[in-house]
């Protein structure tokens, strides 16, 4: 199986290390946030909160990195690849609607799992829940190379590339959730 792919800077425009930045200090905030989270009051769910932090955090620094090297278009060919070694390349389109429909139905399984799991934490949770199901059903759909999709998030909104709105905007709901939850906790010591 021959790919066409080769390690490299995947968006070294301003937008994408802005991306790559916003990312960072998610995971820094996430990283502190987890740090911070006391295991004194109820073990049970202090500890699945920090843990939820912890994962955020691992999760971030994932991204960031995956941000520039670029290890979706990896992903991509190795799927192109496997489609013209298997026959069923032509027929792709098919495919990558099932799985924009299964990302589309996992990132809504991923919200339900962590609200049954997480229910007694969800008044702290809910804003990075929903960040983390947009953000990764963001990076799959656009791992898919489905055409239609990148037209989309190549869009510009006054100077600003659709996918950067996107992709940034949920980075912030989740930076905005640990923040709100740090900012909590500080209070009501």
């Amino acid at each position: 199986m021959a790919l066409n792919w080769t390690p490299q800077i995947g968006d070294p425009t301003l937008g994408g290390w802005i991306t790559v930045f916003a990312y960072v200090v998610c995971a820094l905030v996430c990283g502190i946030h987890a740090f911070k989270v006391r295991q004194e009051k109820s073990p049970g769910s202090d500890k699945r909160e920090k843990w939820f932090w912890i994962y955020l955090t691992l999760l971030m620094c994932f991204l960031s990195a995956n941000k520039q090297l670029d290890l979706q278009s990896l992903f991509t060919e190795i799927g192109k690849a496997l489609a013209q070694q298997q026959g069923w390349y032509d027929n792709r389109r098919q495919v990558q609607l099932l799985f924009i429909a299964g990302v589309i139905i996992g990132s809504t399984g991923f919200i339900a799992i962590m609200t049954i799991v997480n229910w007694d934490l969800m008044n702290k949770l809910w804003l990075a829940v929903l960040g983390v199901a947009l953000l990764l059903g963001f990076v799959f759909i656009r791992a898919s190379s489905f055409h239609h999709f990148d037209d989309f998030i190549g869009w510009q909104v006054t100077g600003l590339r659709m996918n950067w709105i996107m992709e940034i905007g949920a980075i912030t709901l989740i930076t905005l959730s640990a923040l709100l939850n740090l900012r909590n906790k500080s209070i009501s010591r």
